[in-house]
């Protein structure tokens, strides 16, 4: 009985191995597979690294130049949050207030003062209401969360980790399409 469950198994495995060669040796897939990743670089370039945005010192950058920009002033505050790192943020860069329609996040922020705003204060540009109210650590949603499962709360940059996520949900999508 085990010889044969073994043997089914085998012969499965060995017609999934064929088939996936079958699949994978047409030129149409491979075709298929290189569009897959070319449409994947110009996502990437244009819709996450070109939408980076950071406004330092008056100078407005964009795309990869704000990418390097966001990580270099983050540096300097990277660590364990504190009352007064939030305070030293918003003396160096302000809290944002500039929205447009139809672009995402703060036209005058950065990756720091948009932290800020998303964390301490009452704005959000999802829903275009202005900050008008700042709130300690311990008064902020984030803080409540830290206090309520004994962790501690650290700033570092980030923006990567959530490109990756985008990037690999888009990935499945076009790599679903291309194996139907």
């Amino acid at each position: 009985m085990e010889k044969n469950i073994i043997l089914i198994c085998n012969s499965k495995m060995r017609l999934y191995e064929m088939e996936l060669y079958k699949l994978i040796h047409r030129k149409i897939f491979l075709t298929g597979l290189a569009a897959v990743f070319g449409i994947m670089f110009l996502y990437f370039w244009f819709a996450e690294v070109g939408g980076e945005l950071a406004v330092v010192e008056g100078i407005t950058y964009t795309g990869y130049e704000a990418v390097q920009k966001n990580r270099e002033i983050t540096q300097e505050f990277a660590g364990v949050i504190s009352d007064e790192k939030i305070n030293q943020v918003v003396e160096k860069y302000g809290i944002p207030s500039q929205l447009v329609d139809n672009l995402p996040g703060w036209r005058d922020g950065n990756y720091l003062n948009n932290f800020v705003v998303r964390y301490f204060t009452d704005g959000s540009w999802e829903q275009g209401i202005v900050s008008t109210e700042r709130y300690t650590l311990k008064e902020s949603e984030l803080g409540k969360i830290c206090n309520q499962y004994h962790k501690v709360s650290t700033l570092a940059y980030t923006t990567g980790w959530k490109v990756f996520v985008n990037m690999f949900n888009f990935s499945l999508m076009l790599g679903s399409v291309l194996i139907v």
